[in-house]
């Protein structure tokens, strides 16, 4: 088996170097994407529990004008 150099360790820890360096790149990026869907997510739930209370107000106000066109 041949000795492993030192330049061959040098160049294989220099390909670790640059693989990590690409991990740590492409878990940022991710992070950033969730963050950015995270917000969204947020803002569709908002929007969300918006029209849910103004169709509960709707579904009152047409309770109330049958309620009262019943009895009139």
């Amino acid at each position: 088996m041949a000795e492993i150099t030192n330049e061959d360790l040098a160049s294989r820890l220099d390909l670790l170097q640059h693989n990590i360096w690409n991990i740590e790149e492409r878990a940022i990026r991710i992070c950033a994407m969730l963050s950015k869907d995270q917000a969204h997510i947020e803002e569709v739930i908002d929007s969300q529990k918006l029209l849910s209370e103004k169709i509960d107000r709707l579904d009152a106000e047409i309770r109330a004008l049958r309620d009262r066109n019943g009895n009139e």
